[in-house]
């Protein structure tokens, strides 16, 4: 889904949108829901002597992704289909121990990493007109990155759990003459 809304006068413009995509695998509860946005604006100021640009965007994304999708293949073409595929008395699967990886198919469905990267990135562009063919112009660009990883791995080692964030901040300026 996707929504967008322009418009503005001889000296301001504007562009504003949002939107949202989901997108679901074929295998277990894997996939993605991305939302992000933008907007952009120019202004023209004093007679058009300075130009001022301004942008956002920002973006959440979350993933559910499968863990070990080989071993999950390779067991559920080879398990003995004898076995029940619903949980046992003690919360596990029932399966063949002597087989390490051979699993019950619905216990690597189990398994699963589930990273969400926020993104946020502003710039501004001013461009001052001190002769007609002599510009001064500014730059400037800031990006922020959030990141965050948790694995819940039950069939993995007698069990794993993870948890990882990130953070990144990137700043950019730039002045010249042209």
């Amino acid at each position: 889904h996707h929504l967008a809304l322009s418009g503005g006068t001889g000296s301001t413009n504007y562009r504003a949108s949002i939107g949202y995509m989901d997108d679901e695998q074929v295998v277990g509860q894997a996939g993605t829901q991305t939302v992000m946005a933008n907007i952009n604006l120019t202004q023209k100021l004093f007679e058009d002597v300075l130009k001022i640009d301004f942008g956002m965007f920002g973006s959440v994304q979350k993933e559910r992704q499968l863990f070990g999708e080989q071993k999950l293949f390779y067991s559920a073409a080879c398990f003995n289909p004898t076995f029940s595929s619903s949980r046992n008395a003690s919360g596990g699967y029932d399966g063949f121990a002597a087989a390490s990886q051979l699993a019950n198919p619905n216990a690597w469905l189990q398994n699963e990493v589930k990273p969400e990267n926020t993104h946020l990135s502003v710039n501004l562009n001013l461009d001052f007109k001190i002769l007609p063919e002599l510009h001064l112009k500014l730059f400037t660009a800031y990006t922020l990155r959030l990141g965050e990883t948790s694995m819940n791995l039950p069939t993995e080692d007698g069990g794993t759990a993870y948890y990882q964030k990130d953070k990144q901040h990137d700043i950019l300026a730039n002045l010249f003459l042209t």
